[in-house]
């Protein structure tokens, strides 16, 4: 069981589409060196914690990794 499990499961479809499409966007980003771009494109949304969680278990490790260092943590 993640830490993380189920969290953002209870959002509405619509959101979690927008979400997933979001993810695929955010990932093509990071593939294409834009890690700087895609945390852009993620704090425009201005998301809800919830669907933070959910955006971040739609991403792959290597995709969460590279945010984080273009975040500088």
């Amino acid at each position: 069981i993640s830490p993380r499990g189920g969290i953002g499961e209870d959002l509405p479809t619509e959101i979690k589409e927008f979400l997933q499409e979001m993810a695929a966007s955010v990932t093509e980003l990071v593939k294409s060196g834009k890690g700087v771009e895609a945390l852009a494109m993620i704090d425009e949304q201005e998301l809800e914690a919830d669907q933070k969680v959910y955006l971040s278990n739609q991403l792959d490790a290597p995709t969460r990794s590279a945010l984080k260092k273009a975040k500088g943590i």
